[in-house]
C-alpha cells in the first residue's frame, strides 16, 4: 500500500469510527425514550427524496422534476462514445512497488477454520467487524 493511498485510507477509517460512536450514543439515548426513538427511527427509513438541490443551486421539490434532474445528473456520469479504448500504461505500472516472492507465498498460506475463530472472537464488543454497522458484541448476545 503506497503512502497516498494509506493517507486517503485515514479520512474513510475516521469517519467510520465516529459513524460507530455516534450510533452507539444514538442507541442509549433511544432506550431513555422509546417513542422518540422509534418516531425518528420510522422517519429515517424513509426511502424517498422530498426536495433536492441541483448542481446550479435550484431546490425542486416537484416529484417529476427531481426525477428528470436525476436521470440527467446520471447521463451525465456516463460520458460519451469513443472509437478508441485507452490501454494501461506498462511503464507506468513496472514502476509501482510488487511484492517479493516472499510475500507471494505469505498471501497464499492456509489459513484453518481455528485461526478464523480466533480471530473473531479477539475482535473488541464495541467493533464493528462488516458493513452492516452492528458492533461484535451485539453479534455475540444474539448468539451469531
Amino acid at each position: 500500500m503506497t503512502i497516498i493511498q494509506k493517507i486517503e485510507k485515514w479520512p474513510l477509517l475516521e469517519e467510520s469510527a465516529l459513524q460507530q460512536k455516534a450510533r452507539t450514543k444514538w442507541i442509549k439515548l433511544g432506550d431513555c425514550n422509546t417513542k422518540d426513538f422509534a418516531a425518528v427511527s420510522k422517519k429515517r427509513t424513509k426511502k424517498r427524496i422530498d426536495t433536492l438541490t441541483t448542481l446550479y443551486g435550484q431546490k425542486l421539490i416537484e416529484k417529476k422534476e427531481i426525477m428528470e434532474e436525476v436521470v440527467q445528473f446520471y447521463k451525465g456520469l456516463i460520458g460519451t462514445a469513443t472509437s478508441r479504448l485507452l490501454a494501461v500504461n506498462k511503464v507506468v505500472m513496472q514502476k509501482r512497488p510488487v511484492l517479493t516472492h516472499q510475500q507471494k507465498l505469505f498471501v497464499n498460506i492456509h489459513v484453518t477454520s481455528d485461526e478464523v475463530l480466533a480471530s473473531l472472537k479477539a475482535i473488541e464488543d464495541d467493533k464493528a467487524p462488516s458493513i452492516d454497522g452492528y458492533n461484535a458484541g451485539f453479534s455475540r448476545k444474539l448468539g451469531g
